[in-house]
């Protein structure tokens, strides 16, 4: 997913921690954050750091790359059948 706004990132936070069937509380919990900090990030209410946000994905396995507009990032996984 393609991320352009905070909000982008919060959706992809929270979704992919619905996906782990985690509340907010258990994720805030197995980072070392408030339940409110969680919150924070998923639906943009309050500044929050980037060493905050750094510490979610990194639970989540959220990878996150910087590059230069227009420039694209192909990841690739040898499969085996």
């Amino acid at each position: 997913m393609k991320i352009n706004l905070p909000g982008d990132l919060g959706r992809t936070i929270r979704d992919t921690r619905k996906a782990n069937s985690w509340t907010q509380s258990d994720l805030a919990d197995k980072v070392g954050l408030l339940q409110k900090d969680i919150s924070r990030i998923e639906n943009e209410t309050g500044k929050v750091s980037l060493q905050k946000i750094m510490v979610v994905c990194a639970a989540l396995s959220i990878h996150i790359d910087a590059l230069p507009l227009g420039q694209v990032h192909i990841v690739s996984k040898a499969v085996d059948f």
